[in-house]
């Protein structure tokens, strides 16, 4: 494909989703009316093109180099203290606490605030801010050692090669299928319950297949925040903490067949599918099935067509990049290859999304501690806490933000790819090839994330 019409096409996408972008985020709790300027719109949409080709031509014939990051022994030592198994106590007691609060006592809001807010929103951000502290409070590697000393020796079953990280593929997908729309979102003795049939599943599946292979292969919160964290500035080294350039490590990630490459898209379209789902592009959806199909099935449809846009576009993307290469690779590997560095434009996008729900809903967190089980209880005087609203120019600056969060990603993500390419390949010429689909297809998520954030999707 000639330049031109490349150019022509990611303008045409610009064009789309132009209109779109006149609107700031919007949040779950706290609706938004904030109208932004139309030439933060184009400008925003023709900066990430303009950004896009400019980088692969500034690093026309050399590798990015980002070292190997400086240590922090100050800091690792803090790290060092407050890890390890007590950590991990303490965080498998307060997981044990909000299951118990959530089946004994459905009103409970500790549950919701503690898997949603917490957990699964923040520490995603921590991940990709400070690297991956997960591993280190991680609850299920306390159970872990626990049912290896139940079983007394090896696992009884090898976990199947071609099985590989499907089950955490449709484990994420679920689960950002039922938070946006089930049940688990809204009712505290529902997710209670979940959390604790998927605390078995773990422990079963560690038990049949050993600890170690399922945690890596299968348990989607472990897998999730190592996915996120590969994109920090902070990294874990021969058992230092170090700071680098963020997204430097990308290229670390053990994205090896093609179930890895649909878990990184997963990752990639979980953090837009609230805002396609509860925004505008959702509802215009479901008036197309409306009076055809109903709800849970809406949801579902919405969910898999999402999905499987993303991860046809990437498959068509590698294709095409194997075409213009010329490499004898085959599509599924090109794939395998690249598809890390989509991270980044992941992690901008979900940063942009959930600032403004840490905002607002952080109050909701102390509020829950203060009254854990709904009794009416106010230990620390802020049970009646409620989210924060906050002002129109307040709502006006997170838009900005967003756009910045976005682009920022964008940028990692269009560096991060270079630096694969010229390392697959061993000719420029081919890594360059290679990279016009890539940046085409980069364009094209970060335009749908800017449409999605600034069409006012729910977080």
């Amino acid at each position: 494909m000639r330049l031109p019409l490349v150019l022509l096409l990611v303008l045409t996408l610009i064009a789309v989703a132009g209109p779109a972008l006149a609107h700031t985020a919007g949040d779950a709790t706290v609706e938004t009316r904030v109208v932004m300027p139309a030439w933060v719109a184009w400008g925003a949409g023709a900066l990430v093109v303009a950004l896009s080709f400019a980088l692969v031509g500034v690093f026309v014939g050399r590798e990015p180099r980002f070292g190997h990051g400086a240590p922090l022994p100050a800091v690792d030592g803090v790290f060092g203290r407050a890890g390890g198994v007590p950590v991990g106590q303490v965080v498998g007691f307060a997981f044990l606490a909000a299951t118990i609060a959530g089946l004994v006592f459905p009103a409970a809001p500790l549950p919701n605030v503690l898997v949603w807010l917490v957990v699964w929103a923040g520490l995603a951000t921590a991940a990709y801010t400070m690297g991956d502290v997960w591993p280190r409070i991680d609850p299920f590697r306390l159970i872990g050692r626990a049912t290896a000393a139940f079983r007394g020796g090896p696992a009884p079953f090898r976990y199947p090669a071609w099985l590989g990280s499907w089950p955490a593929v449709l484990l994420f997908l679920g689960i950002v299928g039922l938070e946006v729309t089930g049940p688990l979102g809204h009712s505290g003795g529902t997710l209670a319950w979940s959390v604790g049939m998927y605390t078995l599943l773990v422990l079963a599946g560690m038990l049949l297949f050993g600890e170690e292979r399922w945690l890596a292969e299968a348990e989607v919160l472990g897998r999730t925040f190592r996915w996120w964290a590969a994109a920090s500035p902070f990294r874990r080294e021969d058992g230092r903490l170090r700071v680098g350039v963020a997204g430097a490590r990308l290229d670390a990630l053990p994205v090896i067949g093609v179930s890895d490459v649909a878990f990184t898209l997963a990752v990639l379209y979980g953090v837009n599918h609230d805002a396609f789902s509860n925004g505008p592009p959702g509802a215009a959806a479901r008036g197309m099935m409306a009076g055809h199909v109903v709800e849970p099935w809406s949801s579902l449809v919405l969910l898999a067509g999402g999905y499987l846009l993303f991860l046809v576009v990437f498959f068509l993307c590698a294709a095409w990049m194997r075409r213009m290469s010329g490499t004898l690779l085959p599509t599924g590997t090109v794939a395998a290859r690249f598809v890390a560095a989509l991270v980044p434009i992941a992690v901008g996008y979900h940063l942009a999304h959930n600032l403004p729900r840490y905002l607002t809903e952080a109050p909701l967190l102390l509020a829950a501690l203060s009254d854990p089980f709904a009794q009416g209880w106010d230990v620390l005087g802020t049970a009646h806490w409620t989210t924060l609203a906050l002002s129109s120019d307040t709502w006006g600056w997170l838009g900005y933000f967003a756009v910045f969060a976005i682009l920022v990603g964008h940028v990692l993500a269009v560096v991060a790819a270079h630096r694969l390419a010229v390392r697959l390949f061993p000719s420029r010429v081919q890594a360059l090839k290679a990279e016009v689909p890539l940046t085409v297809v980069m364009v094209f998520y970060t335009l749908v994330g800017l449409w999605l954030v600034s069409a006012g999707g729910s977080a």
